[in-house]
Order: structure tokens, then C-alpha cells, then sequence
């Protein structure tokens, strides 16, 4: 487990980054399963 006196900002900017990460995978999924499967 991190430290007790971990930098607010570093978890933070952890969990923008993973959220940003995530998001932009479901996004690229949403958008290849939306596109016709003609191929």
C-alpha cells in the first residue's frame, strides 16, 4: 500500500490518467462495434 504521506496530486493525476485511458478504450470499442461488420 502507498505511504500515508503520498502526494495528493500524484493519486490524483493516477486516476485521471486511468480514467482518460478507459474511457478512450470504450470509446474506440463503442465506435468498431457501431461500424457495419461488412467487410
Amino acid at each position: 500500500p502507498p505511504p500515508a504521506g503520498a502526494p495528493i496530486g500524484l493519486i490524483i493525476g493516477i486516476v485521471v490518467v486511468l480514467l482518460l485511458v478507459a474511457g478512450g478504450a470504450a470509446a474506440y470499442f463503442l465506435v468498431l462495434r457501431r461500424k457495419p461488420a461488412a467487410g
